[in-house]
């Protein structure tokens, strides 16, 4: 191989015996040098890489059959960053430039495009050819395709960027499905002792019942189980609230509703657990206050829920305030109470299933944890909202919006 160097030039010499023995050497060196150099090329031939020689001027001097069949089009003396990179100045990155900076040997991965188009991914080795006197004559330069192995990494790379993420799911669904046997659990023990609580005591009044002769006692035995009963009916409500399917506006059995009406209807209800309560209860409806756009029963639902949750927490002698007034082309519907209220960091959680204030065992309100979860599920799906303020140990007040009748046609 040669690298734009000629053989020294030189005279006969003469031996003894009048023989040229000097030019017998040299013609011997460069037929060595011929043979070493044709098993160099023959080498860098077999190899499947790509090797080029490369000069300081940046041109490709000599390269191997590898590189002959990949770039058939590439002249001797071409520029290396021209051929192989579509480059019209020195890479930057490149080894090769590296080696005639330092003489040393340099690794790095870059992309070349093929006369095709095709862009391939090497993994470029560059080492010097070093003269005489230790100076970088040239750089050899081996290229290997690494674009499988490159794709196979990205590929991997993307397998386990996929598993880590599946991963994350099935520990997310884990967790889901952890926390959905506890609230199993919990709606188990909730729901048997509050649906047992009243059975005990309506199976007990009319036990009694049975065998009282005073008339006034009896009434009062059975008025304690009738108030038992509706504990225990208003109970499984929620539960099957709770249980049907999330609903949307359009599967409830929407109509006109008279506030005014319904509202009356439920203080008739609640008027003798009112009184036994000592609680006042006080109803406000504003001056030419619309229809409400609601099923009749469900809305019903949402006022048991909320003013049986204001009587039961709060306090002997205490008061409830129900006003309805039209709001921001809606109605807005508050149940204040001037109960025990609830603590500021746990507002964000009383519409969570199952949530209960006081969730130890012998919590001293009874309840399934789940009425005001139903409240809320109840009033978005008539398109309306509900909110909370509170004031721990004077009350609290939950307003919630209704649309108009006639309004919600108009969207």
């Amino acid at each position: 191989m040669k690298l734009k160097q000629k053989a020294p030039e030189s005279s006969p010499v003469f031996d003894e015996n009048n023989e040229t023995v000097e030019c017998i050497r040299i013609v011997k060196e460069n037929t060595e040098r011929k043979e070493g150099e044709q098993q160099i090329r023959a080498i860098m031939d077999a190899t499947p890489d790509m090797i080029h020689v490369i000069s300081p001027d940046m041109e490709i001097i000599h390269r191997n059959s590898t590189s002959r069949v990949l770039f058939p089009q590439i002249k001797k003396g071409a520029h290396c960053y021209e051929a192989l990179h579509k480059r019209d100045k020195v890479c930057a990155h490149c080894g090769v430039t590296k080696v005639f900076k330092d003489g040393k040997k340099h690794e790095h991965d870059s992309t070349i495009i093929l006369p095709d188009g095709k862009k391939i991914t090497v993994h470029s080795t560059s080492a010097p050819m070093f003269d005489g006197k230790g100076h970088v004559i040239a750089t050899v330069e081996v290229l290997r395709d690494i674009t499988e192995r490159k794709q196979a990494e990205e590929r991997l790379e993307e397998t386990c960027a996929e598993l880590e993420e599946t991963n994350e799911k099935l520990q997310k669904a884990y967790e889901e499905l952890k926390s959905l046997d506890e609230l199993k659990t919990d709606i188990i023990s909730n729901v048997s002792h509050e649906l047992r609580t009243p059975i005990t005591i309506i199976r007990g009044a009319l036990d009694i019942a049975r065998e009282e002769e005073d008339p006034g006692q009896r009434y009062k035995l059975l008025n304690l189980a009738s108030s038992a009963l509706a504990r225990q009916n208003h109970i499984v409500g929620d539960l099957i609230e709770a249980a049907s399917p999330r609903r949307g506006k359009s599967e409830l059995k929407l109509d006109d509703v008279d506030l005014n009406q319904l509202l009356t209807l439920i203080h008739n209800e609640f008027e003798p657990l009112l009184k036994k309560e000592g609680i006042k209860m006080k109803i406000y409806i504003g001056e030419g206050l619309p229809s409400v756009h609601a099923e009749f029963d469900k809305l019903g639902h949402i006022l048991r829920n909320l003013i049986n949750n204001a009587i039961k927490f709060n306090k002997p002698g205490g008061s409830i305030t129900i006003k309805a007034a039209e709001e921001g082309g809606a109605v807005e519907v508050c149940v204040t109470d001037t109960g025990i209220g609830i603590p500021k960091d746990e507002l964000d959680k009383i519409f969570d299933h199952l949530y209960q204030s006081d969730g130890s065992s012998g919590r001293s309100y009874g309840g399934t944890g789940l009425g005001l979860a139903v409240v809320k599920e109840l009033v978005e799906a008539h398109g309306g909202e509900i909110t909370v303020k509170s004031t721990p140990g004077k009350g609290s007040t939950f307003c919630f919006t209704l649309p108009i009748s006639g309004e919600s046609d108009k969207q």
